[in-house]
C-alpha cells in the first residue's frame, strides 16, 4: 500500500495512540516565526502483510513574534522531506533510520489546483498573533518478528519524526506565489516565507496496533 494513500485516507477511521496523543515537539524556526508541534492522533494502515503505515496527524502552533504581518497558508502543504530517527538525540546529530523526499508519495487533492482557490489561500498573521494548522505525515513500520525490510522501522518503539513545514499553497503553487509576490510589493510591512522551518515530534508505535485498510474507506 502506498504511503500517500494512507496519509490522505478518510479521517473517520483515525485511531488515537494514547501514549503519544499529547506528545509535544519542537521546531527549527525562521526569523520572526515561532513554531511548536504535538501529535494529535495516529492510525495504522495496511493490507494484512508484514509492513503497514503509521499515519501521524500533527497539530502545529505558529506564532508571529515579529512586528510585521506574515502570510500563512490556510492549509500547509504535505511535508516534502520526511525523516525518522531512533530518538531526539540521534535526530539532533542527523543520524536517520529513514529519510526520503515526500513529493514522490503525494497525491493531488480534488479541486485544490483551481485558480479560483488562490485568493483564499493565504491569511495575514498580525504581530504577536498565533494560529494552528494540521499536518499529516507518516512512515512504514514492520510487524514484530518479521524480516527486516529496507525503509521500515520496528513496532513497539518510540521514534523522532522530523519534517519541514511548507508554507506554499498546496497544489496551486504558481497562482498562490504570484498572489503572494503582488501583496509583498504592495505592502512593505508584509512578510512571507515558503518554509516555516522544521518540526520534530516523538511518535510511539505499539507492539500490536489495530491495522485497517484505510485506502478502502
Amino acid at each position: 500500500m502506498l504511503l500517500a494513500a494512507a496519509i490522505f485516507a478518510s479521517s473517520a477511521i483515525l485511531g488515537t495512540a494514547a501514549a503519544c496523543a499529547s506528545a509535544a515537539g519542537v521546531g527549527a524556526h525562521v526569523p520572526g516565526i515561532d513554531v511548536s508541534a504535538r501529535v494529535l492522533e495516529q492510525r495504522y494502515c495496511g493490507d494484512g502483510g508484514d509492513v503497514y503505515t503509521a499515519v501521524v496527524e500533527v497539530s502545529v502552533a505558529i506564532r508571529n513574534k515579529s512586528t510585521r504581518l506574515h502570510l500563512i497558508a490556510r492549509e500547509l502543504s504535505p511535508p516534502t522531506a520526511i525523516k525518522v530517527a531512533e530518538n531526539e538525540q540521534e535526530a539532533a546529530a542527523g543520524r536517520w533510520l529513514l529519510e526520503w523526499n515526500g513529493t514522490e508519495l503525494l497525491t493531488e487533492a480534488p479541486g485544490s489546483a483551481h485558480p479560483e482557490n488562490a485568493p483564499q489561500c493565504y491569511v495575514s498573521l498580525p504581530a504577536g498573533a498565533s494560529t494552528d494548522r494540521i499536518v499529516r505525515s507518516g512512515f512504514f513500520v514492520r510487524q514484530p518478528g518479521s524480516l527486516e525490510v529496507p525503509g521500515t522501522v520496528s513496532a513497539g518503539r518510540c521514534y523522532a519524526l522530523v519534517f519541514d513545514l511548507d508554507n506554499r499553497c498546496p497544489w496551486s503553487f504558481g497562482v498562490g506565489h504570484d498572489r503572494c509576490k503582488a501583496r509583498l510589493h504592495e505592502e512593505t510591512d508584509l512578510m512571507w516565507s515558503g518554509s516555516l522551518g522544521r518540526v520534530k515530534v516523538p511518535v510511539c508505535i505499539p507492539d500490536r496496533p489495530i491495522v485497517s485498510t484505510c485506502d478502502k474507506e
